[in-house]
Formats: structure tokens, C-alpha cells, sequence
């Protein structure tokens, strides 16, 4: 399955805010308002985003962010997608997009997962990325590039 990914844009935050839930991708603070559209384009702190498409149908986006020099990843699909088998590819194929990107030259890509979101540590580990560390809320994962 071939995945693109293009940088976010207000006519795709609209479509991703529009979504009634995003699965149990709760560490996104997407609440349906206006100012989500907003921290998707420009996010004061630094955090980038994407969207990913399958054709021309958005199937999730990425959240990026560097924290010293570490390229940091969050990743969700829309409803819609979850648990038809994507995740896999939608993983291997963003972090291969963002390395070319950013250009990233570092060891590793990190990335927390909530803790009770059980489906996308596994996902995540068949892509490669290994537990490093967990907290009440968060499970660390890196995957070495």
C-alpha cells in the first residue's frame, strides 16, 4: 500500500477536526473547536504536521517535533482506518517520508504512546521502535535510523 504525505493546510486540519473521534489518540487534544484547526497550522511550540493520504483520501496525519536534536513523532490515523490493517505501512512509510525531509541525520526517532493504546505499541514494534521507557501516561519509543 502506497501512502503520501503532504505538509497540513487549513482545508485539511477542517477535515481532520471534522472527524468525530480520533480513536484513542487522546495525547492529540482535538476537541472539535476552531482553535484545533489553528494549532494544526501553526502550533506555537514548535510541532509540525502532515497529512497522510492513500490516493487522494486523507487517512491520518503526523505530529512532529525536534527535542535536542531528536526527531519526536506522533502518529494517528482517522476512525475510519483504524484496525483495517494500515498501520504498518502508515508508520514505516512516515518515518521514511520524514527522514527524507527533514533530512534527519540522527540515531533515532522517538515517540510517545499513550500507555492504554495498546494496538499502536504493537504497531510500532513491528516497525521496529523499541520500549525505552514507561510512565503512568506514557510509553517512550525509539526507533534507531
Amino acid at each position: 500500500m502506497i501512502i503520501s504525505f503532504k505538509e497540513m493546510n487549513e482545508e485539511y486540519a477542517n477535515i481532520i477536526v471534522s472527524k468525530d473521534s480520533i480513536g484513542n489518540n487522546k495525547c492529540y487534544n482535538i476537541n472539535h473547536e476552531p482553535e484545533d484547526i489553528d494549532d494544526l497550522l501553526e502550533d506555537s511550540d514548535g510541532y509540525e504536521f502532515f497529512v497522510s493520504f492513500i490516493d487522494e483520501e486523507i487517512i491520518g496525519y503526523i505530529e512532529c517535533y525536534f527535542e535536542d536534536e531528536v526527531l519526536e513523532v506522533g502518529m494517528a490515523l482517522l476512525p475510519e482506518y483504524i484496525s483495517e490493517g494500515l498501520g504498518t505501512d502508515f508508520v514505516s512509510q512516515a518515518v521514511e517520508y520524514l527522514v527524507d525531509y527533514y533530512e534527519y541525520a540522527g540515531e533515532v526517532i522517538r515517540s510517545f504512546v499513550s500507555v492504554d493504546d495498546s494496538r499502536t505499541i504493537e504497531v510500532m514494534e513491528r516497525v521496529g521502535f523499541n520500549k525505552i521507557d514507561t510512565t503512568k501516561k506514557w510509553v517512550e519509543m525509539e526507533l534507531g535510523v
